[in-house]
């Protein structure tokens, strides 16, 4: 597992090849411009190429530009990582094989 802070947005990214998932965490609540997201939510075409093209997969692909912080758990063959709102509520859930 590979982790950091960006001031931009929180991210998580599976990559295959063996190569470990990406978290970004210490989201400061800024947006960005372009952003990774269409209106309805969608990531954008090129995002997904480039996403699929660095070996990721966009269907667990998540990010968010809300601010928001991460809380990681062990567990028995697993960490439970979490993305929260700044109100507490969860954002995202994913699970890291250990």
């Amino acid at each position: 597992m590979t982790m950091a802070g960006h001031i931009h947005l929180a991210q998580q990214k599976d990559l295959d090849n063996g190569r470990p998932t990406q978290l970004v965490f210490g989201n400061g609540g800024t947006s960005r411009d372009p952003s990774l997201k269409q209106a309805d939510g969608s990531l954008h075409a090129k995002v997904g190429n480039i996403v699929t093209s660095l070996g990721g997969n966009t269907g667990t692909f998540f990010t968010s530009y809300d601010f928001s912080f991460g809380i990681i758990t062990p567990k028995t063959g697993a960490w439970a990582v979490d993305f929260h709102g700044k109100a507490g509520n969860v954002l995202h859930s994913a699970s890291v094989a250990t």
